[in-house]
């Protein structure tokens, strides 16, 4: 019984440090995302409103 338990216990751990990590991988690659947009708004502005308007055309 105890030992049903220890393991049981040390599945939720894993699976919580799974998870865990999961979630920050996934924040980060969002974080770099939208580190990437927001630089490509900034700094290439015009890039950006040239390349869509040929786009539309």
């Amino acid at each position: 019984m105890l030992h049903h338990y220890t393991k049981h216990r040390c599945n939720g751990i894993i699976l919580s440090l799974i998870i865990c990590l999961i979630n920050l991988t996934v924040h980060h690659y969002i974080k770099h995302r939208c580190n990437e947009i927001v630089v490509k708004n900034c700094y290439s502005e015009e890039s950006y409103t040239t390349s869509r308007h040929k786009a539309q055309t």
